[in-house]
């Protein structure tokens, strides 16, 4: 009976020795810096990012990622006759997206790629104001609009490891919107691992 005993707490041992190999779960939080479009040029935008990726393995998991950007402004004039129309936005995004993640777990490095998609939503103020020669300006009223569109993003990072369940990241992800051109988004941020 002695032996069997042994046996199955051998089994044990060795079933939550590699359960530790990776963490089962990564919870990320923390600044994101992006440059977007804005009317006819870019602008940047300071908010957050956060992130969970459940690991089914070793080398892959699966994220879904949180995204709150803010303070996208862009001013464009227009002339028109004998005077301009000006335009002034302000605009917020935030997303929510979804796909799978690849790392390489040796030693305090851990490197990973992700290619995610999802959705975004565009929160907009637009002012339009026009003005004469003369110097007499007109304002029109504000107007406030939402749009969501599909969202992609590829990207690449790395996680030091600060101590078995902490971890320092920066990522840079290229956003992709429809109707408009590349964004570049940077983010950095604590990482909390779970179950490992």
């Amino acid at each position: 009976m002695r032996p069997f005993r042994v046996g199955v707490l051998l089994c044990v041992c060795s079933t939550a020795m590699f359960a530790q190999d990776f963490p089962k779960a990564e919870i990320f939080g923390g600044y994101s810096y992006a440059n977007m479009p804005v009317l006819s040029g870019r602008a940047n935008a300071n908010g957050w990012n956060a992130s969970a990726t459940v690991n089914l393995f070793k080398w892959f998991g699966l994220t879904s990622d949180f995204n709150g950007l803010y303070g996208l402004k862009g001013s464009e004039t227009i002339p028109l006759g004998t005077g301009t129309v000006t335009e002034q936005i302000s605009e917020n995004f935030h997303s929510f997206m979804f796909g799978p993640q690849i790392s390489y777990r040796k030693g305090r490095l851990v490197p990973f790629a992700h290619l995610l998609v999802g959705e975004s939503r565009v929160g907009e103020k637009l002012v339009v104001s026009s003005s004469s020669i003369g110097g007499f300006t007109l304002g029109g009223p504000i107007a406030h609009r939402a749009t969501t569109t599909g969202t992609a993003a590829m990207g690449l990072g790395v996680d030091y490891s600060i101590s078995q369940n902490l971890a320092w990241r920066v990522q840079a992800d290229s956003l992709l919107t429809a109707g408009s051109a590349s964004n570049a988004r940077i983010s950095t941020g604590i990482v909390l691992r779970i179950g490992k």
